[in-house]
């Protein structure tokens, strides 16, 4: 397939820090954009949400559509654009394994998968499959009954650093159906860890939804946005402690017009430990905005507000941000609003507030929601949920010039605990070092995987791998807790 290259692109950007200043900042990159593959009735279909990398080095997804079952699947895809099913849901007529996976899979260090399907109610299951497809469980089914535990999860799941995996639900619990936050162990026993809408008005928020709309910081306690709620009922950011104390640390809507933003969508750490996302509505021009916010909730800073550029080519309706390895974000816009024919793009934004957009897509065949990550090899990959030969989607990668580097599965962990490290070229490798202390037992499983013993004397900072191609260092710290 042909390739797209890049373009330099000149953007303006809005910042605001009460009262609102004006920035304009020129920002040229060279990008090469190349379609991968496309989804067919028999491999996946209708993918929606970010893919993850599997520790062999693969990315996987869910497509809520097709399959074997034409219920959706679990997808494998290849960095070469080799597409396959990993699970079709749904091949018996009563569905005993749910149908329609959605939002992004979580995989923790024994290779198995977790992940969300609507369920055959519509109120959403939890599975867990197995890394080569063959056993699949459904862990637990929300809203059995009077939906006190919550309904429809609409949030990734991410595991903590005490080995549970942690979640929201939109809607349900016991307040008013303003959604949960709950906690899930590998076996799938659920509690409800807070029940929003607690305090009058929910003050507190309701309705948490997003990709990263909760993260657990590297100070231990998680941060989350709510879509709703709040002071004027349009979101909020809020922090929460181990115990399941919660503190609201910013209500959106604070300036007239929502200058600073309304229905935030996700969170993501910096590498300055502020707090950045996305809002949805708001800003500068009422399509959504990025943010920075102190974990403290001492201020937010609106960094970017799209539809600043002639006819919204820099796109409207942020969906998320991810940390990329050189310290920018990354981000798609899905046009949620009545804005015409906007296109999607995916862009750049640095912590200062530069926007770029990498890419814009063709409105004629990709008016679809595309979705990003970023691989260990340095390239972004994503998908478009329609459009491509089929109609289905199609696979793509952004090459935007960043190199390889390394991460762990969990960036957190003990002294003598294994920590699983994904890369790229990883074979050969001969030294593993956190924050400079050596490892004295590590096994490179394969190219694209090293597990490791956190040895004696390692401090939290930068994990880095000696390879037979260079030194590859982590962009997250890796961070040693007692």
């Amino acid at each position: 397939m042909q390739s797209i290259s890049g373009k330099t692109l000149r953007t303006c950007g809005w910042k605001f820090i009460l009262p609102a200043v004006l920035l304009c900042a020129a920002v040229a990159q060279a990008q090469t954009f190349t379609p991968l593959a496309d989804f067919t009735n028999s491999i996946g279909g209708g993918p929606g949400s970010p893919l993850i990398q599997g520790l062999d080095g693969n990315f996987y997804g869910t497509a809520g559509d097709s399959g074997i079952g034409g219920r959706g699947a679990v997808y494998i895809a290849t960095s070469g654009g080799t597409l396959s099913d990993l699970f079709s849901f749904c091949k018996a007529p009563t569905c005993p394994t749910g149908a329609n996976p959605y939002l992004s899979l979580l995989q923790i260090s024994n290779g198995d998968f977790f992940g969300f399907t609507f369920g055959t109610s519509d109120n959403g299951t939890l599975f867990k499959l197995s890394p080569t497809g063959g056993v699949i469980n459904t862990l637990y089914t929300f809203c059995a009954t009077t939906c006190t535990d919550g309904q429809l999860p609409r949030a990734n799941l991410i595991q903590a650093r005490n080995g549970d995996l942690y979640g929201t639900t939109n809607a349900g619990g016991t307040s008013d159906n303003a959604g949960t936050i709950f906690k899930l162990t590998t076996a799938g026993t659920l509690t409800t860890v807070y029940d929003f809408c607690q305090l009058t008005r929910c003050a507190d928020g309701s309705s948490p939804i997003g990709y990263g709309s909760l993260i657990q910081a590297t100070d231990g306690f998680f941060y989350g946005t709510t879509r709703t709620g709040g002071e004027k009922g349009f979101g909020t950011i809020y922090q929460l402690s181990s115990s399941g104390t919660l503190k609201t640390i910013y209500k959106f809507c604070k300036a007239a017009g929502c200058l600073d933003g309304s229905n935030p969508v996700g969170l993501v750490e910096g590498l300055d430990g502020n707090l950045y996302g996305v809002t949805t509505g708001g800003g500068a021009n009422g399509y959504g905005d990025v943010f920075k916010v102190t974990r403290g909730g001492g201020g937010l800073t609106v960094l970017y507000s799209f539809c600043s550029q002639t006819g919204c080519s820099d796109g409207n309706g942020p969906t998320g941000l991810l940390l990329g390895s050189d310290g920018n974000f990354y981000g798609t816009t899905a046009n949620l609003g009545s804005n015409g024919a906007v296109p999607n793009t995916i862009f750049q934004v640095t912590p200062s507030g530069a926007h770029t957009v990498l890419y814009s897509s063709d409105l004629n065949t990709e008016s679809s929601v595309l979705s990003v990550m970023q691989s260990t090899d340095g390239n972004l990959y994503g998908t478009n949920s329609t459009g491509g030969a089929n109609g289905l989607g199609t696979f793509f990668k952004l090459s935007t010039g960043l190199g390889p580097f390394v991460r762990a599965l969990r960036p957190y962990g003990q002294i003598g605990e294994t920590a699983y490290i994904l890369g790229t070229g990883l074979t050969g490798s001969t030294s593993v070092t956190f924050n400079g202390t050596a490892a004295t037992s590590f096994t490179v499983v394969s190219d694209s995987e090293i597990t490791v013993v956190v040895p004696t004397g390692a401090t939290t900072g930068t994990l880095q791998v000696v390879t037979p191609g260079g030194t590859l260092s982590s962009v997250v710290e890796f961070q040693v807790f007692q």
